[in-house]
């Protein structure tokens, strides 16, 4: 697909547990994945994906999209989306600040977990079963007293989240979750361990709608 993009066809796993019927990469640096580098823009479009293991998952679509502006540090991710008759849709956008690519392959540079700074995100989900198959291994005690508050999330939201939750697995509607923080908030500080989490989620603007 021109001198940066490339389409494949027929793609099966070794093992025979994968196929894909096609796929179409574009915006590639050619030069920066064969030093074993990722790029810096891609845009990947995957369709027909099934994968057979002891049950069947698919077909289902992959959409994604990044850009990294190297001198400016800023990653955003345009789309992530996986979508299929069988689970729903699932899509993911966002931007961090502070993040390069390490220069020796591999996607997230230990030395700049501390530096990466969240300015926005943006997840919605239409489920068919995905999110439900995700949370299985869940009783639904732990389902229906979620620790939400505990965390700093806000009431609203945790009302949306607690009514999305008590849903499953038939939701009724899609759910959005999305924060627009008013300063760019590290990513260490959302880690559940950190201690300074509750402040972070208060910080995060955190939007709920369900």
């Amino acid at each position: 697909v021109g001198n940066k993009g490339c389409r494949l066809t027929g793609v099966t796993a070794t093992t025979g547990s994968l196929s894909i019927a096609q796929i179409t990469v574009d915006r590639l640096d050619f030069e920066r994945i064969n030093n074993g580098q990722l790029p810096d823009a891609v845009t990947l479009r995957m369709q027909d994906i099934v994968i057979r293991n002891s049950a069947v998952l698919g077909p289902f679509d992959v959409a994604a999209e990044y850009d990294l502006d190297v001198r400016a540090k800023v990653f955003t991710l345009k789309e992530l989306t996986l979508r299929g008759p069988s689970f729903g849709e699932l899509t993911l956008s966002g931007e961090v600040e502070g993040y390069s690519l390490p220069d020796d392959g591999g996607f997230w540079p230990p030395d700049e977990q501390d530096t990466v700074r969240l300015r926005q995100f943006r997840l919605r989900a239409v489920d068919r079963g995905f999110i439900s198959m995700l949370l299985l291994g869940q009783s639904s005690s732990e389902r229906d007293r979620p620790r939400w508050p505990d965390f700093g999330v806000p009431r609203p939201a945790v009302e949306a989240l607690t009514a999305f939750v008590q849903d499953l697995p038939s939701p009724r509607h899609p759910i959005t979750i999305s924060a627009t923080p008013s300063a760019p908030i590290p990513l260490a500080r959302l880690d559940p361990t950190d201690p300074g989490l509750r402040q972070a989620m208060e910080r995060l603007n955190l939007v709920v709608t369900y």
